[in-house]
């Protein structure tokens, strides 16, 4: 009898096993996705305050052209649009 349950126990365990892997490969996948996201907008943020620099662009707001304190507001304004974007689902 009890050989009869050790044997169950294990191949329920095994089971549980694979179906955990499985679970953990998924989840490991959508985490580094989520991480890819952020990164990448991380790094548009700041090649796009730079590209206004470079150029020259106007800031109507200010009435002058950007700097390096607009590129953080920008670095900022596309992370909070990203976590809000993020969280309508």
């Amino acid at each position: 009898m009890e050989e009869a349950e050790a044997k169950n126990y294990s191949r329920y365990l095994h089971l549980a096993k694979d179906a955990s892997l499985k679970i953990n490969v998924v989840s490991s996948f959508g985490l580094s996705l989520v991480l890819l996201c952020i990164y990448l907008l991380y790094g548009y943020a700041f090649w796009i305050g730079s590209y206004f620099i470079e150029r020259g662009y106007y800031n109507g707001l200010y009435g002058r052209a950007y700097s390096a304190g607009d590129v953080i507001s920008i670095f900022f304004v596309v992370i909070t649009g990203l976590f809000s974007v993020g969280g309508l689902g």
